[in-house]
């Protein structure tokens, strides 16, 4: 549902409105696949990028990147907040068990280990199998 919510957003063709919100990238996972990046440009507009540009080392890249520029360095340290993660967490209620969504806001290295492990082991592995937000 996550990727058809930004494929709805990000609509292209005749007749269709452009989102403009300032997002500064959105990475969508299924499980240790990542399925799609969005961008906003310098007027607004919501982009998906490119086939060659999803990659997890690119992803990696960027947002280092813009947590160096945030905090007008040229490097993250390790503790660097970076991204915010959105993933599952299961809790239950009075009616049994239901799915709600945890947002954590994740550092350099945390994001390094997600990113490079590949939802196989670690922190990351609790994301396999689960569809995911960075």
């Amino acid at each position: 549902m996550e990727l058809s919510f930004w494929q709805l957003l990000h609509k292209q063709g005749a007749g269709a409105l452009p989102l403009k919100q300032r997002i500064p990238e959105v990475a969508i996972f299924c499980g240790t696949e990542l399925e799609a990046c969005f961008y906003s440009n310098q007027r607004g507009i919501l982009h998906r990028r490119s086939e060659s540009e999803t990659t997890c080392e690119m992803l990696l890249d960027r947002l280092l990147g813009l947590a160096a520029r945030q905090n007008e360095r040229t490097e993250c340290s390790p503790s660097t907040p970076v991204a915010i993660l959105r993933c599952p967490r299961h809790a239950a209620d009075e009616s049994g068990s239901s799915a709600l969504t945890e947002a954590v806001v994740i550092d350099a290295a945390d994001l390094m280990e997600i990113l490079e492990d590949g939802g196989g082991g670690g922190r990351s592995r609790t994301l396999g199998g689960v569809n995911w937000t960075l």
